[in-house]
């Protein structure tokens, strides 16, 4: 995954600075030292981390560092911070969403959903292993009144498919391939925003209690503002990422994790608790026309 101008090399993204902490052209670093950060190398994330050194790890193994204190901040799907609130913070304005299509998160199936009871997984430690479309196929199965358990999966697509009937695709293989012949395709974006109305957050920055402070917070801020502006772009027109967490979108959380809950019992939270960053820290609406 790119950020920005920088390039991943062993796991991470590096911004221009050199091993003592100065800038590439010998500037002094600044004062604040720069907070340990996390991402997934899902291209939908690339704008909220253009031009930051990163940690680049699957979701789960991202959640995992950050409760030991391996890193300050990560980009979390939802239902990974929920599990671990009691120790994260949640960044306010910044996530990576979409209401209705999203390109990104899809299920395939062959053959009627009606009979599913177990749906192929990402493989632990693969890419997407812990994203949110896994937690959002079984929502979406409850809802219709037929849950299903996520089975991890190593096999091929076909395979994954003739073995039981349904798979998650998500993040980066989602926007680089179709659904093999035969199989329906059906836009996880899209059918959360068509049951409930409200639009779905893939990722937040969960942060450390105390670990975001308004240094770190404009350094995210930062971020964004480069990658949504960048010229070009990492993902495909079919993605759709909308890089805001307003209320519309902490509304959509809190109404997920609260089905979740209902399915998991050990899911710690389901609301949202933001980083105390101080007056005048938080993200304000947004001027001028909104995100597509």
């Amino acid at each position: 995954m790119s950020a920005g101008d920088g390039r991943v090399k062993d796991g991470r993204v590096k911004d221009g600075r050199v091993a003592d902490g100065r800038a590439a052209d010998g500037r002094a670093a600044d004062r604040h030292p720069a907070p340990r950060l996390g991402a997934p190398p899902d291209a939908a994330c690339a704008a909220l981390v253009a031009g930051l050194d990163v940690v680049v790890a699957p979701p789960r193994d991202l959640a995992r560092r950050l409760a030991l204190g391996e890193l300050d901040l990560a980009l979390l799907p939802p239902q990974l911070y929920a599990a671990g609130a009691e120790r994260f913070d949640v960044v306010p304005g910044l996530a990576a969403g979409s209401d209705g299509p999203c390109g990104f998160a899809r299920l395939e199936a062959r053959g009627p959903l009606a009979g599913l009871h177990r749906v192929a997984g990402p493989a632990p430690g693969a890419p997407a292993d812990g994203h949110a479309a896994e937690a959002l196929v079984r929502v979406l199965f409850a809802a219709s009144g037929t849950p299903v358990e996520i089975v991890p999966f190593a096999g091929t697509p076909e395979e994954a498919l003739a073995e039981h009937g349904a798979r998650v695709v998500a993040g980066d293989e989602a926007q680089g391939t179709s659904a093999p012949p035969g199989a329906a395709s059906i836009d996880l974006g899209e059918a959360w925003s068509a049951l409930t109305g409200r639009p779905f957050v893939w990722w937040l920055w969960a942060a450390r209690p105390g670990r975001c402070d308004r240094a770190t917070y404009g350094r995210l801020h930062g971020a964004r503002t480069r990658g949504r502006f960048a010229p070009g772009g990492a993902l495909p027109a079919a993605a759709r990422v909308r890089h805001r967490l307003g209320l519309r979108e902490v509304a959509g959380i809190e109404l997920f994790l609260g089905e979740l809950a209902r399915l998991d019992p050990a899911l710690v939270a389901t609301q949202v608790r933001f980083a105390p960053l101080g007056r005048g820290a938080a993200c304000r609406p947004p001027r001028g026309p909104a995100e597509p």
